[in-house]
Parts: structure tokens; sequence; C-alpha cells
């Protein structure tokens, strides 16, 4: 697959960092792997794009189409109708998704982050300091996204009345670009995304403040079912302790069942 002359060049700097990822070998002939990242295409992202322009996929005999994803609960959807082969997601939305769609059962095999990065974000302006600050005030959320149904499970270990916030239902792309213009006063989302755009935009970096869910309560941990891929450990620079993974259909398929592309 042909990546574009602009992402290439927005990924370059954090691909030399990475190490090589880690694929399982595939037999005979390459084999296309319909693959989506979570989002749009950001540095996180480079261990795919650094696979392919160096040849790492082509070498495990895998052609890779990549693409940018809408958030994890639509690339689950997208696994379980046979539209993706494999996906990037939040793991911890599988349980609802198996439990939802017997006949689509997905499963993570390789584990990408070593901690969360769902939060609520938010100017210090705002007179944020904890969950219970967020009653009374206004919250941006994008529904198909993986923060929004963790965030009512966060609210209720809390003790935080749902009701009681004002939900604005947006696009990814709008709610950084809301809280900076203070017409809400927290959003749901990655920091580690959220924090540099909002900084990018100008307001300095010690007027950002982030809640995250995994340090007010909401542990979250995986369960990683056995699978016949072989494991990749490694991927995304000897990952440690993560809490996001790879999500695939089952092996129904050849490049199912001989490809872990990550």
């Amino acid at each position: 697959m042909k990546t574009t002359a602009s992402r290439r060049a927005f990924l370059a700097g954090a691909a030399g960092a990475l190490a090589g990822p880690l694929v399982a070998r595939g037999q005979g002939a390459r084999q296309k792997v319909r693959f989506a990242v979570d989002w749009v295409w950001q540095g996180n992202h480079s261990i795919w794009t650094y696979a392919e322009d160096t040849g790492i996929f082509a070498a495990e005999k895998i052609e890779p189409q990549l693409s940018r994803g809408y958030g994890s609960a639509d690339n689950l959807t997208k696994l379980g109708g046979g539209a993706l082969d494999m996906a990037l997601v939040d793991p911890n939305l599988l349980s609802k998704f198996n439990q939802d769609n017997p006949a689509a059962q997905a499963v993570s095999t390789c584990i990408v982050y070593d901690a969360a990065p769902s939060a609520v974000i938010f100017l210090k302006s705002s007179g944020i300091k904890t969950l219970k600050d967020l009653e009374g005030r206004s919250l941006a959320i994008s529904e198909g996204d993986a923060t929004w149904p963790l965030f009512q499970v966060l609210c209720r270990i809390n003790n935080i009345d749902v009701k009681k916030i004002k939900i604005e239902n947006m696009s990814g792309q709008l709610r950084d670009s809301m809280v900076i213009q203070k017409r809400v006063d927290a959003s749901l989302g990655f920091f580690v995304t959220a924090v540099i755009n909002i900084a990018a935009a100008g307001v300095p970096r010690d007027q950002i403040g982030y809640l995250q869910f995994n340090k007010n309560g909401l542990a979250l941990r995986i369960m990683r079912p056995q699978t016949p891929m072989r494991s990749a450990a490694s991927c995304a620079g000897r990952s440690r302790a993560p809490k996001r993974c790879l999500a695939i259909r089952p092996p129904r398929s050849p490049r199912c069942s001989s490809a872990t592309a990550c």
C-alpha cells in the first residue's frame, strides 16, 4: 500500500525511536490484511507505517491495507461485519461486544499501550479538580469512542451523577476545540493526544488539566485468550503491562490465523 507524503512526514519523527514490530510469519504468497488504527493518523501509529515503509511486512509475506479508524466501537462493528480483518481497539469493550455479538467474537492478540490514556481533559481555569466537579458542568463526548461507556462506569465507581452533567455529543475532531474555546468545560479523550492539541493551539501546558480513568478508581484489566497467533509482546517498542491491544476476528481464514500485523 502507498502512504501519502503528508502522513509519512507526520510520522517520520516518531518512527525512528521504535523497535521493529513483531509479526507472525505468513505462508506462500503475500496475504492481504485489512487493518485500521483507532483514530486519525498520529505518531503512536508509526509502528505500522514503519513496518510497511521498511519492508518488514513484505518480508513476512503480508500486504497490509492500512486505514485510519473512527473509534474503537466503530472498529469492532467493522470487525464483526467482516469489513476489517484486524483493528486497534480498546480491549475493555470486547466483553460487551462479544456478549452482544455471539456469532462474531473478537479476541485480543497484541498489547500496545502500558497504561490506558483515557481521561477527562479540561482547562484549569474551569475550576475542575476532581471528578465530582463535573456535576453541573458541560462535557464533550463522542458516543462511538470507547471513553464514553468507560466514563459511565467511572462515574458509578466515584458516585458521580451523570444526569447532573450536561453531555454534548459531537465529532471527536471538535472536542479539543470546544475546550479551548470554553464552549464546554471538559471533554473525554486520550490525554496523550488532547494535551498536545490544546497546547499547540497556544494554551500554556501548565494550564491544561486531565483526570486519568485508571488513576481514579477504574482499574482496567486485560484477559488475553489463547490464540494460534504468535504473541506480539514487543510490539510498539516493547510495550509493558498495556491496557490496549489489537483485536482480530477469530481465525476463520488463512490471513487471520497466520498474521499478527502489528
